[in-house]
């Protein structure tokens, strides 16, 4: 199986205290040391012909086609013209702030099996961090897509970071009076802009890891009841801990996100890139949509993190973020501060699958099949 994120646009319609606004902040973009050059003449949007992404497509036995931005949804004709032509097997995902959700038709919209909203717990922290009135147009818009026949999987997608209560939030996104979300993947902002020296997220980091163990319990609980809440960074820890038990291949390629190997992202000029959010990192293309490039092409030309292979977590982690691994925009000893963080987390969990999760697997409460999902589309990653 091979996952194609489409960065349909390079736009967006809000300016996420973790995206926009850093993404612009010359105080903190001057701290870059050794950024990779990037091609700065990308189009907005997608120029190449509908034609061509589906003649590409079809080379793939049922590629799974995840629909990325910028926001896509401002692409939203394109995406329907896009699905429309495709008559092939193909699996549709969307990543999306949602806000256009009820602008896309219905029809088009009923064949995606997963949706992926941002969102990052209740109205007053979603609406913080991404701008007022978000939370209530993204929940009105979850409603008015079920009401019209989307039966398709529903996954809240948070971005974490200071000063919030991650355990409260992510309590509130599965029981909340508005929509309850039945699944649930979240992200840490870490080392992605050299911004560590500005914010407090070594102190509130301890905040954050005493929630997830706090969460981790909760979930070890609802486990013993035999009921598996898809919070995916536990589920893909625990994922990764059966299959390697059960010797599965890997080839020696670990990063959970499949960036590189597994998956990986077409740019708004066709060009291909390991991972979606290296969109003009010209040094790391590895084809073309114009290209006659295999799925096997494609992985032989595997792109992995550097200086992790010789760690123990490195099976289960990856080295955590490829983009992120390239990049560097932490300094060592504050990336090191945020690969402890990751360790302690992958420890919690093993101890978890180690103690009480096999003990259910062997009562039967539980079975291994339980702890599958669909791999690659996004809220799979290592916080």
């Amino acid at each position: 199986m091979v996952v194609f994120h489409l960065i349909i646009n390079n736009s967006c319609n809000l300016c996420c205290k973790y995206c926009g606004e850093l993404a612009f902040d010359k105080k903190i973009n001057s701290n870059y040391c050794n950024f990779p050059e990037v091609d700065e003449s990308l189009p907005e949007e997608m120029a190449f012909n509908v034609s061509d992404l589906v003649s590409f497509l079809k080379k793939y036995n049922n590629p799974v086609l995840v629909f990325y931005g910028g926001e896509p949804l401002l692409s939203y004709t394109k995406i329907e013209d896009i699905v429309k032509a495709i008559d092939f097997p193909c699996t549709y995902v969307i990543q999306t702030n949602g806000l256009l959700l009820d602008k896309i038709s219905s029809t088009i919209l009923n064949n995606f099996s997963t949706i992926l909203v941002s969102i990052d717990g209740c109205k007053e922290t979603t609406d913080y961090f991404r701008g007022v009135g978000t939370y209530d147009k993204l929940v009105q818009n979850i409603k008015f897509i079920l009401k019209n026949g989307y039966k398709g999987n529903i996954i809240a997608r948070m971005t974490l970071m200071e000063p919030i209560s991650f355990y409260d939030e992510v309590m509130y996104l599965l029981n909340n009076k508005d929509y309850c979300f039945k699944e649930i993947h979240w992200q840490l902002n870490a080392n992605f802009y050299p911004d560590f020296k500005f914010r407090k997220f070594k102190l509130w980091s301890k905040t954050y890891f005493s929630d997830l163990k706090k969460l981790y319990s909760f979930w070890l609980d609802e486990l013993q009841k035999g009921n598996v809440i898809k919070l995916y960074p536990f589920l893909g820890i625990t994922k990764r801990l059966i299959d390697l038990e059960n010797n599965k291949d890997f080839e020696g390629y670990y990063l959970p996100c499949g960036a590189g190997h597994y998956g990986f992202g077409i740019q708004t000029d066709g060009n291909i890139v390991p991972c979606p959010i290296m969109v003009g990192m010209y040094t790391y293309y590895i084809g073309n949509i114009f290209s006659k490039i295999t799925e096997k092409e494609l992985m032989h030309k595997s792109i992995k993190p550097s200086g992790c292979d010789l760690c123990k977590y490195y099976s289960i982690c990856g080295g955590r973020c490829l983009y992120s691994n390239i990049t560097k925009p932490w300094d060592k000893q504050d990336y090191d501060f945020l690969c402890d963080l990751t360790k302690k987390t992958i420890d919690v969990v093993t101890n978890g699958y180690n103690t009480r999760i096999k003990q259910f697997i062997f009562e039967k409460k539980l079975c291994v099949d339980d702890f599958s999902y669909k791999e690659y589309i996004g809220p799979e990653i290592i916080p």
